[in-house]
């Protein structure tokens, strides 16, 4: 499980419509497809780890039912329940059972209920389930109606209270410090589940008076009204459990956004004393997709899954990934014996340590695998890690602590993993751990296992050994505004941001401020030396993502967020290209004539050994006066983009006037020197009827060679543009008519992206199609990719109908997210 925020770095991201105005979901458009919402970056890396497609998924469950068949159902009948509908592989859950199913198919329990509370979902704001095996059946419902919303009325004081749509959390720990004064009963209350009184409509007016902008101070009447807030809360949950279940509540089962609420989720547990309270970590919506995926596994194949014992499930790294982003990012770091003993020292002496270990926890709660770790003793410290964090003085952190001493430390202890449960410190305690007890003399604690986390359990326990504390001080490792992160790379980037000490990332530990921008590896060798090294391989290094040009179908939009290599970036990929056996270089798209120094970089290359240099490029600048003169004797091919026949066409897809003239230009110009030019056009809708006239400019300008390349489409963060983008099979067809012309005026053809099954035979042997891919080094702007087809088949596995193809192992494949998006129905296995 994994949640697409960490990815795509934007925190409470949710998919956005690209074009018009308001928001848009399955649950309210009826025309979105499943395949435009797709968490695409999240399924792609839990499926790749597993080496599988799109294809061999026999279920997707989606949480909530889809728009179109809404209408159809009862929506004021509280005594009929929302069915599980499945149109083919597509199931859609209803978004309270996906809920319920994530606490209670999790739990490892064989009985239970389970209590589900959030803002609106289908059509409730809360419902009441019975689990017995693997049956998971609605007892109670709370319909959400015009605005009865539970989770509203929390989210509509908390907005008044100056703490935006999800500081719910700062709310909740405002409330300590408060009485309860304000009368919140006709807005937050209830007698039973068919007496309720909740309201989200009024209390913006009813409250006024005490609306608070972020900057402004906080007063007593604000900490009254969050008081008053909780405590209608906890009032109006325990009223539903009470008078929902009868016979007891052997155990209980906590889910939805507001089952994030610490402290009612512990008055639950001492008010009716069940034998375990179980919340999984990922309450909030994320959860939603877990518990849709569990229900349908328990009514397709039948049962709950294993319990969640620790939720580390999302990606994890090695240690020589973790390295080679430690190198990327030019920093000096050391590699330790043993993380667990250095770090724990670093924390007994006062120091905040960034900690990055094993696989990512799921939902909003670090958990020891990326964690922001201090001293719980200093007093000083719970203002240290807020003021790294930027936030208030007086929220508050939960501890870490080792299982079995819970009970030395905890009033009514017991073992709660997930940091989901508000307990009270000890009276004799609270002066020892200062840092992470709060002003009512409470934490929420979250009890480490050895068993589970072993890095982090030995920590711990060396930190207990010096200190004679089994517990630190834990919160989320993020900036200000970002989710947790998630990559080696995320970590680098906010840890200098942070202001924290110590990063003890895998088995490195990189100290604040210390950086170098070259290895001593890559220093200690000569020119000389890396010259006479043996060779066979290509490094495709880029050096900018900048561009002058705004191509229609430009990738470079979805590396927009790399920018400019530095200088010594590059030298050092250029080095460590020729140690790595790489003796040609691709200078990849991204205009480099960009760049002033690309000159003297490509003399560089030329002086370490690289005997072949092909440089990519939109063409344009080539035309200005110098820029071919500077690059004479340094560039052996070049390779022109071209998107059109005739200007008007071309200056249209670059979004340029003029640049159809300037390529037209350096083609000609590069003919009169030493190297080999030829062009590649990318295959689009406004282009794809117009090749052969395009193959006929390139015979015209005396071209030996065009390239037809099919674009990926572009990944953005709100979505994947595919307006350009032909269907791989037309546009095959396309090159197939493209290529007979071509054979017959003499003019070599190239595909580059365009499966081999869609093509016709005489283009199997093209160059793409035959190149060698374990000879490829790629350098991605610090992205280092020493076996390309290796990588290739982790980040896109092999298409269902691929499998037994015969032309597998020569076919480029580089067309993994069309086919995640179009499907693979246009792909045929051959031979």
């Amino acid at each position: 499980a994994l949640e697409e925020e960490k990815l795509v770095r934007v925190r409470h991201y949710g998919w956005k419509p690209r074009v018009g105005p308001g928001f848009r979901n399955l649950g309210v458009d009826p025309t979105l497809t499943v395949e435009q919402v797709l968490c695409r970056r999240s399924v792609r890396v839990l499926l790749a780890e597993n080496g599988l497609t799109l294809d061999d998924v026999d279920l997707f469950a989606v949480n909530g039912l889809l728009s179109r068949y809404r209408r159809a159902l009862p929506v004021l009948d509280e005594t009929s329940s929302i069915p599980v509908l499945q149109s083919g592989r597509l199931v859609c859950i209803p978004h309270h059972l996906c809920h319920a199913a994530s606490a209670y198919r999790l739990s490892g329990l064989e009985a239970a209920w389970v209590l589900t509370v959030d803002g609106r979902g289908d059509r409730e704001t809360a419902a009441l389930f019975r689990g017995e095996g693997d049956q998971l059946t609605p007892v109670k419902t709370l319909l959400s109606l015009t605005d009865r919303s539970v989770g509203g009325v929390y989210e509509t004081v908390t907005r008044l209270l100056g703490f935006g749509g999800h500081g719910q959390g700062s709310v909740m720990a405002l409330a300590a410090f408060g009485n309860v004064s304000r009368d919140l009963e006709p807005y937050l209350s209830a007698g039973s589940w068919s007496d309720v009184s909740v309201h989200e409509g009024g209390l913006q007016d009813r409250f006024a008076s005490l609306s608070r902008t972020p900057e402004m101070p906080i007063q007593q009447a604000h900490k009254n009204l969050a008081a008053s807030l909780q405590a209608a809360l906890e009032q109006t949950l325990t009223t539903l459990v009470e008078t929902g279940i009868e016979g007891g509540v052997d155990a209980l089962c906590l889910a939805g956004g507001v089952a994030l609420n610490c402290r009612m989720n512990n008055l639950m547990r001492t008010t009716f004393r069940p034998d375990v309270v179980w919340v999984q970590p990922g309450a909030n919506d994320a959860g939603t997709a877990v518990g849709a995926a569990a229900e349908a596994w328990a009514q397709s194949v039948g049962g709950n899954l294993e319990e969640m014992v620790f939720p580390g499930v999302g990606p994890s790294f090695s240690p020589e990934q973790i390295e080679g982003a430690l190198r990327r990012a030019g920093v000096s770091y050391t590699r330790v014996d043993d993380i667990a003993e250095v770090s724990a020292g670093y924390l007994a002496d006062g120091e905040v340590v960034c900690w990055f270990q094993g696989g990512l926890e799921f939902g909003p709660r670090a958990l020891g695998a990326r964690s922001i770790l201090g001293d719980p003793r200093r007093v000083d410290m719970q203002n240290k890690v807020n003021s790294i964090k930027m936030r208030e003085k007086w929220r508050p952190f939960g501890p870490s602590i080792l299982a079995g001493h819970e009970d030395d430390w905890f009033v009514d202890a017991f073992d709660s993993r997930f940091m989901l449960f508000t307990l009270e410190v000890k009276a004799e305690k609270r002066d020892q751990v200062p840092a992470v007890v709060h002003v009512d003399g409470t934490s929420r604690p979250q009890v480490v296992h050895a068993e589970h986390q072993p890095v982090y359990h030995r920590m711990l326990s060396s930190f207990y050994g010096r200190t004679g504390v089994p517990l630190v001080l834990n919160t989320s490792f993020n900036r200000r505004g970002e989710p947790i992160v998630c990559t080696p790379e995320d970590a680098l980037a906010a840890f200098p941001e942070l202001g924290a000490d110590v990063l003890a990332i895998g088995p490195f530990v990189v100290r604040r401020g210390e950086r170098t921008s070259v290895s001593r590896e890559t220093a200690s060798i000569s020119d000389a030396e890396l010259a006479d090294l043996p060779g066979g391989r290509r490094l495709s290094l880029r050096m900018t993502t900048r561009c002058d040009l705004e191509c229609v179908h430009c990738t470079l939009r979805d590396h927009s967020s790399h920018g400019e290599a530095r200088r010594a970036d590059l030298e050092k990929a250029l080095v460590d290209g020729r140690q790595a056996g790489c003796d040609e270089l691709v200078v990849m798209r991204g205009e480099a004539t960009l760049r002033p120094d690309l000159p003297s970089l490509l003399r560089r290359a030329r002086m370490v050994g690289y005997r072949f240099i092909q440089l990519q490029t939109h063409g344009c600048r080539l035309a200005l006066p110098g820029t071919l003169e500077s690059l004479d004797g340094l560039v052996d091919a070049y390779e022109l983009m071209l998107l059109g026949y005739e200007p008007g066409m071309h200056d249209r897809l670059v979004r340029r006037s003029g640049a159809f003239a300037e390529v037209i230009k350096a083609a000609q110009v590069i003919q009169r020197t030493r190297a080999q030019v030829w062009v590649t056009i990318p295959v689009l809708h406004r282009n794809s009827t117009h090749l052969p006239r395009m193959v006929a400019l390139a015979a015209k300008l005396g071209l030996p060679r065009v390239q037809f390349a099919f674009p990926r489409p572009v990944e953005l963060v709100d979505g994947v543009p595919s307006e350009e983008l032909l269907r791989l099979s037309d546009a095959a067809r396309a090159v197939n008519r493209a290529a007979v012309y071509a054979q017959r005026i003499g003019i070599t053809i190239s595909t580059e992206g365009f499966p081999l099954c869609l093509l016709d035979a005489p283009l199997h042997g093209t160059p793409d199609a035959t190149e060698d891919f374990s000879r490829h080094r790629i350098d991605d702007l610090g992205l280092v990719h020493d076996d390309f087809d290796g990588v290739r088949e982790k980040m896109r596995p092999v298409a269902l109908p691929c499998r037994d193809c015969s032309l597998r192992d020569s076919c480029p494949k580089t067309w993994g997210l069309y086919l995640e998006i179009f499907g693979t129905g246009e792909l045929k296995r051959v031979g």
